[in-house]
Parts: structure tokens; sequence; C-alpha cells
């Protein structure tokens, strides 16, 4: 009775954002509005922390002006292939209830198989093309960004990346950099500076 429940609030939720996110929908009745500058941040959150919270409020200060709409993103991830993640609704309720006022989208949560980011970041500018996109991310997936599938198609998606510090390494740094401005020229990078939780990790935590 529960689960029913549960996964009716959830299908709720979710056709609210319909009109984003689904390749196959002309539903213009939405209640969220999105700003024309977007910024996702991806992850398995699970369980969320203190690192996750930390990156987010690096980026509103950065965007003091609160200029984009930030969309939280929790997911599965195909390098962390043995984490058992709770049930969609209540992965979903432990991220937003850590976050309340921020946007979280919970239609990667329940989806079967591989989610690769460049699949669903494609079908959203498809929908939205009048929107700039951009993306915030730890330093530990900046250096690791060329294991991403076609992620030389992921980088010209965006207008800005945004990459908080994880245990930097500046060789590192400044070679991602090179690389990234080959591919997108256009592209700008923004550090937004030290996490005092950087070495929090979601799965030592599990453990």
């Amino acid at each position: 009775m529960k689960e029913n429940k549960n996964q009716q609030s959830l299908d709720k939720l979710l056709s609210q954002w319909n009109r984003y996110f689904s390749k196959n929908s002309n539903d213009e009745k939405t209640q969220i509005v999105l700003k024309e500058k977007i910024c996702f941040y991806g992850g398995t959150f699970n369980p969320w922390h203190d690192g996750h919270r930390t990156c987010i409020e690096l980026f509103h200060k950065w965007d003091e002006n609160n200029n984009f709409s930030l969309i939280v993103i929790p997911d599965k991830s195909p390098w962390k292939t043995k984490s058992i993640p709770n049930s969609p609704w209540e992965q979903y309720t432990q991220v937003q209830e850590n976050i309340p006022g921020e946007l979280v989208y919970p239609g990667f949560l329940a989806k079967d198989g591989p989610n690769p980011t460049v699949d669903w970041l494609e079908i959203f500018h498809q929908q939205n093309s009048d929107k700039q996109l951009s993306f915030l991310m730890g330093f530990d997936n900046f250096s690791q960004i060329h294991r991403w599938k076609r992620f030389e198609d992921f980088i010209k998606l965006l207008d800005k990346l945004f990459v908080v510090d994880r245990q930097n390494k500046e060789s590192i740094k400044n070679q991602q950099i090179k690389a990234l401005k080959r591919i997108s020229p256009s592209l700008e990078i923004i550090f937004l500076g030290p996490n005092p939780y950087e070495k929090l990790s979601s799965t030592a935590l599990r453990n």
C-alpha cells in the first residue's frame, strides 16, 4: 500500500517535469518554471552528505544574482555498480529534504540500465533549445570526464562547466582545461574553490 502511494506521488511529480525532459511531450502545463540559464548537478547522492550541500552553496555564492535555475539530478553511476540504492521515492525525498527550495528531478531513479548524461542532456536540449546549459561537478569527475560516454558531445552542449575542488592536482587541472577547450573553445570553465568536506564519500558512508 505504501509503495503504491509512493509511486503515485512520484508519477505526479514527474508529470510536472514532462515538458522539459520527455522528447514525446508537448504538454505546456507545468508548475515548474525554469530560467533561461540552467545548471545541472548530477550524482548518486546515496546518501546525501555535507560535501554535496557545499557544492550547491558554492554555486549559489557564485550566482549571487540568481540568474540560474539549478537542477539536482539523482541518478545511478556506471562506476558504482555495487551500490544498492534506496527505493526511488526514498532516494528522492532524502535529497529533497536536505535541500529544501532546490529543484530535484527524480525521473532517473527508477530507470533500469545505464543512463549516460549525454543522452538525457541531448533530449533536454532538443526540448529546450532556448536555454543555456551548464553543469556542476567535483574535481574528481572533472579529472575523469574523458571516460564519460561521448564526452565530446556532452561538452559541446554546455555553455559553462562549474568545478568544485576535491583533492585537486594542478597538472591534471591544466591538462583537462586544454583538452576541453580544444573540443569547445567557447566553453567557460569556472572553478568555485575549496570544499571543506572534499574527503567525504557516499560510498564510504554506505560501508
